[in-house]
């Protein structure tokens, strides 16, 4: 995990009140929920946890920006094959003339977008046992 200090005047939009979705797993199958009008994520977690069965679940909050998209939140889909890739694309815009405020690290420089395509690494429950 890496934590790094922001500067907020980069972000272009914030949600207030974000629609959740929960996926609780049985086996195979899943029984999805739509979670709208939480007070905050915390209440979202306590009811999927209030769940009676004890079933895994994961926690996505849905995000509308070209067609629906979920971002995970918690928890994994334990169907997911766990010795797969997933890569993941990251794009930058910009030639860093508007970011000369962004400590030197978080500065766009050189061409006028750059974009790098690279695997994700696994996550700690994805590596076998006593390794």
């Amino acid at each position: 995990m890496e934590v790094l200090r922001v500067d907020p005047r980069d972000q272009r939009w914030e949600c207030d009140t974000p629609t959740y979705r929960v996926y609780f797993y049985e086996g195979t199958s899943s029984d999805e929920y739509e979670i709208r009008g939480a007070n905050d994520v915390h209440a979202v977690i306590r009811w999927a946890e209030s769940d009676r069965t004890q079933r895994p679940y994961v926690l996505y909050v849905r995000v509308d920006q070209d067609g629906l998209g979920l971002v995970r939140l918690a928890g994994r889909d334990p169907n997911a094959n766990p010795g797969g890739s997933a890569n993941i694309a990251i794009t930058t815009y910009g030639t860093g003339a508007d970011d000369a405020h962004l400590p030197k690290e978080q500065r766009l420089r050189g061409s006028p977008t750059r974009s790098r395509t690279s695997p994700l690494p696994p996550s700690p429950a994805d590596r076998p046992r006593g390794s």
